[in-house]
């Protein structure tokens, strides 16, 4: 037989199905605040970070309050996190008795800022109370 077989294949379905979902955005797996003796120890995971220029952490004396950054510079994400990574931050600042809201905010090279829900710590004054030294 001489007859043509020809077949055509509409390749750009098959790419675009595939990369609809936002590559840009951080993938974070937990956030966790807990009082560590006098200072809250801050916590975070992701799962992925593609375009991730680093972190910040907000906190606010109230939940729906004013959040105010507490690192002086970006926390910078770590290279080639595409399996993700661990982070962590300690604020020096708590005072006895407060309860504080923390927010983690990433900063991505071209989506700019995605703010996380925020998790809350209540400082009891067990730790800040001083040692007595036995003699």
């Amino acid at each position: 037989g001489t007859g043509d077989c020809i077949l055509t294949m509409d390749a750009s379905k098959f790419v675009t199905a595939a990369f609809t979902a936002n590559p840009t955005a951080i993938t974070l797996s937990s956030f966790k605040a807990k009082q560590h003796g006098r200072k809250i120890l801050l916590k975070w995971k992701t799962a992925s970070e593609i375009d991730n220029l680093g972190f910040n952490i907000l906190r606010s004396d109230s939940e729906n309050g004013t959040y105010t950054k507490i690192n002086s510079d970006l926390i910078p994400a770590k290279k080639n996190a595409v399996s993700g990574a661990k982070y962590k931050r300690k604020d020096r600042n708590a005072k006895k008795g407060q309860t504080y809201y923390y927010k983690l905010e990433d900063i991505d090279r071209n989506t700019g800022s995605t703010v996380h829900d925020a998790v809350e710590v209540k400082v009891k004054g067990k730790a800040f109370k001083k040692k007595h030294s036995k003699k």
